[in-house]
């Protein structure tokens, strides 16, 4: 017996001091231009300093001065059709959707982070812990999933599944995604990624990694 649940990335935004709200289950809220404030005006995520933060249940937002992009991961029911915001000043497109089978005793977390290639930069053939949504922020890169490639550009997401081997090159100029994925939460604090070819293991990795929130929840 597993749990079904739904996996959707949206890109929302927040004019400037509206406020919207929405969302069920857990959400991952990364700003990508502007800032977070509660009702209090204190800062609760910014882009470039502390851009996410998680939200169990339903989201409400408020914009800061300038207004806000956002991107915002949901994890609920997958028998539910999404909750995107809403509110007067608000705008938001479900831009990734995608189901997940998890098992109910298994203990899960749930990890945002940032991935940065340089010029050229390789992962080697790969596989992960579990499944999430990934979005490129910078350059292009192309993405071989079971053998079918793709060139990923900024402001396309993609859906890796995990136990499916996935290779990626950046392009002359670099590039860079984020990411949430769901995980065991024996992996916390750990990487999720396992090579396909022994000999990848100990090659040279030029990628760069920021984790920004790597936190348990319940998805029972």
């Amino acid at each position: 017996m597993v749990t079904k649940r739904a996996l959707r990335l949206y890109v929302e935004e927040v004019a400037a001091g509206a406020e919207a709200g929405g969302g069920d289950g857990h959400s991952v809220l990364f700003p990508v231009a502007g800032i977070l404030v509660n009702c209090e005006g204190r800062i609760v995520a910014q882009a470039d300093g502390h851009p996410a933060r998680l939200v169990e249940g339903p989201v409400r937002l408020r914009a800061g001065a300038e207004g806000v992009t956002l991107l915002r991961w949901e994890v609920s029911d997958a028998g539910n059709g999404g909750h995107p915001i809403s509110g007067p000043g608000a705008v938001s497109q479900l831009i990734s959707e995608d189901r997940v089978e998890l098992d109910p005793k298994e203990r899960w977390l749930l990890r945002c982070d940032r991935v940065q290639f340089p010029p050229k930069g390789v992962a080697y053939l790969h596989t992960h812990a579990g499944p999430g949504i990934r979005y490129l922020t910078d350059g292009t890169l192309t993405v071989e999933v079971d053998g079918r490639a793709r060139d990923m550009r900024v402001g396309d997401p993609w859906f890796e599944r995990g136990p499916d081997p996935v290779f990626a090159q950046a392009a002359d100029e670099g590039a860079a995604f984020v990411r949430v994925f769901v995980l065991p939460a024996s992996y916390k604090g750990r990487s999720s990624i396992r090579y396909v070819r022994p000999e990848d293991a100990d090659k040279p990795k030029p990628q760069q990694y920021r984790i920004y929130l790597d936190q348990e929840v319940d998805l029972g």
